[in-house]
């Protein structure tokens, strides 16, 4: 399965090299990939009926809310 969304400024501009960090609590196992020019970014091959922590963090920005957790059932998009 995959996950994707996007990253925004708090005044709404795409967010460029934003890392986007999915750890599985299942095997243990991190990942990193980076937000595009217009701060949208995409994970694939993630295993379904996993638990994942999706955090998001940036050189230049600090974020309130950094991160989202949930069990991966199907692709999921939007996770902003």
């Amino acid at each position: 399965a995959f996950i994707s969304g996007r990253v925004l400024t708090e005044t709404g501009l795409p967010l460029r090299r934003a890392a986007i960090t999915v750890f599985n609590a299942n095997t243990l196992e991190t990942q990193t990939v980076y937000t595009n020019q217009l701060g949208y970014y995409r994970l694939d091959g993630l295993i379904v009926n996993n638990f994942y922590i999706v955090t998001v963090s940036h050189g230049k920005r600090m974020f309130l809310n950094n991160n989202q957790s949930f069990t991966l059932s199907d692709n999921l998009t939007e996770v902003n």
